[in-house]
């Protein structure tokens, strides 16, 4: 809830005029929270919504894993939206994990009439071998409402009711792979060029990052969105950023114009959700999660620890943000050592 809150804020910053967003709840509690929260342009919509318009959805749930159900649900959503606003000439699906730095304008520009508009993975040559979850990343995708656009978006709903295998079947990952044959089977379909969107763990070593009067650059372009896929948040103060999985670590310039923005968009999230109706009904917030989290298990505290001694995780310490390294952190657990003995 939390990433989709602070997506949603920074999307309103960057969307010229009037942005209605509809969000797809997974569950009741998801539901409830954006009820309370009341924010404006924010529709909330239950999943048993969609299940009833789509009875082959509601099929599929008792054969499918969890997730490959959601990866289902994806092209299933985007038509019900599609038939439910018939005033809206675009519809945008966007991922709840990312967070915009600037104008989606460029995107648009760039789409220039075309039906549908699909964003690259952009994978590294070191991490090439990782096209076999697609080409393209379901994250940000543009359909016009046009009848190549609903060609297309047909037979994607048709393919994920079928099957929607997270792994196993050759050529297929969830609702993913089947984006590889857009461009060359239907019409209309824009391959998006533009650098700054949907930058991700496993395409941003490429790029460098500064920044230009408050506004973040990406090889000199402006950063529109970045996907913090894998971003996982151990307590308060200890942050996993998402990219000891793809073997690279962040430099500070990462840190600071990136990730700094997003910690603070969450915690502010956080602490929206904790003073809501509900956040106060659910008792102590979001210190209830962390404490329920840290009580885990063994095996979470080690794959913590883990984290921390190779120096791949975010510090939150007195409001600032760090990117720790292992070194530091090791004279940092001396000095606190040290204060104890004494």
């Amino acid at each position: 809830m939390a990433r989709g809150l602070a997506m949603e804020s920074s999307l309103r910053r960057n969307v010229p005029g009037e942005m209605r967003l509809y969000v797809l709840c997974l569950d009741e509690s998801a539901y409830e929270c954006l009820q309370a929260l009341r924010l404006p342009g924010v529709v909330p919509v239950r999943l048993e919504t969609l299940e009833r318009d789509c009875p082959d959805l509601r099929a599929a749930k008792g054969s499918r894993t969890k997730v490959e159900y959601y990866f289902t649900c994806t092209p299933v959503w985007v038509k019900y939206l599609l038939n439910q606003c018939p005033e809206a000439e675009v519809l945008t699906y966007v991922d709840a994990d990312l967070f915009f730095y600037s104008s989606v304008e460029p995107i648009f520009d760039e789409m220039q009439g075309q039906s549908v508009l699909v964003i690259p993975h952009r994978f590294p040559p070191r991490l090439a071998h990782l096209v076999k979850f697609g080409q393209y990343n379901v994250a940000f995708q543009v359909f016009r409402r046009d009848a190549n656009a609903f060609i297309c978006l047909d037979s994607w709903r048709r393919s994920c009711l079928e099957s929607c295998a997270e792994n196993g079947e050759a050529g297929q990952f969830g609702d993913q792979r089947y984006l590889d044959d857009w461009p060359a089977n239907f019409k209309g379909v824009h391959v998006l060029r533009h650098v700054g969107a949907d930058v991700a763990p496993w395409n941003v070593e490429q790029y460098k990052f500064t920044q230009n009067h408050r506004q973040v650059l990406v090889d000199g372009i402006p950063l529109i969105f970045y996907h913090f896929q894998g971003y996982r948040q151990f307590s308060p103060a200890l942050i996993d950023p998402g990219l000891l999985c793809h073997g690279w670590e962040c430099p500070s310039s990462l840190v600071v114009f990136v990730h700094v923005p997003y910690v603070r968009a969450m915690q502010a999230a956080r602490l929206k959700i904790a003073n809501s109706s509900l956040g106060a009904n659910m008792g102590k917030g979001e210190t209830r999660g962390y404490a329920a989290d840290d009580a885990i298990s063994g095996a979470s505290h080690l794959y913590k620890l883990r984290f921390v001694m190779e120096g791949h995780a975010m510090l939150c310490v007195c409001g600032g943000v760090f990117y720790s390294n292992a070194r530091w952190l090791r004279k940092l657990f001396k000095v606190a050592d040290s204060i104890r003995s004494s």
